[in-house]
């Protein structure tokens, strides 16, 4: 077997360096691959109304954005804001907004019916995930995964972030700073009412 940096399996980069900015620019082509076969029948026509398009739009060049997030070891701001500029960049397109018309980020999702940002979609179904795998059996391995604590001497520098803490920082998003992430997890009704 040839020993390689990285490969892809199920449809995800799996690297050596454990990094999901190699992924993310993967997905952005392959959205933009996928939005792109749509450009000329769909996004240029006049038949199909605005929340068609957007439908489509959300089924097809979405999901391919954001498939595999779940695993994504802490996207950063940087690499989420490239996310967002992505579909930014797919809506002015759909909307027919040019940049002269100098239409501000806050405008263009009021005009496409108020699509959230694509970082916020994350960071809820981040956080879906990690109910999940807080509820999970200790023998699991994404159980096991996240418990886990590396041995031996830290290196200088700053501190990699981990899971559990970009777990803590969408917590802290939706306004529930110092949650004892286990116990609340292991509520579904008190979990789905933070996620949601």
């Amino acid at each position: 077997v040839e020993r390689v940096d990285h490969f892809v399996y199920l449809g995800l980069e799996i690297a050596a360096k454990e990094t999901c900015a190699t992924e993310i620019r993967r997905r952005i082509a392959l959205a933009g691959t996928s939005f792109a076969k749509f450009d000329k029948i769909l996004w240029k026509s006049q038949d199909v109304s605005l929340e068609t398009k957007l439908i489509v739009f959300n089924a097809s060049v979405i999901l391919v954005l954001q498939y595999g997030c779940k695993s994504w070891n802490a996207p950063n701001h940087m690499q989420e804001e490239r996310l967002n500029a992505f579909e930014n960049r797919c809506l002015r397109r759909i909307l027919k907004v040019r940049w002269q018309d100098h239409v501000n980020t806050t405008n263009l999702r009021e005009r496409a019916s108020n699509q959230p940002f694509l970082s916020s979609i994350l960071h809820k179904r981040l956080l879906k995930w990690a109910g999940h795998v807080y509820r999970m059996n200790e023998e699991r391995y994404p159980k096991m995964v996240v418990k886990w604590r590396p041995q031996g001497k830290q290196p200088r520098g700053r501190l990699w972030k981990r899971w559990s803490d970009k777990v803590k920082e969408d917590l802290a998003l939706v306004g529930e700073l110092g949650l004892d992430i286990q116990d609340a997890a292991q509520d579904r009704e008190r979990w789905r009412k933070i996620v949601w």
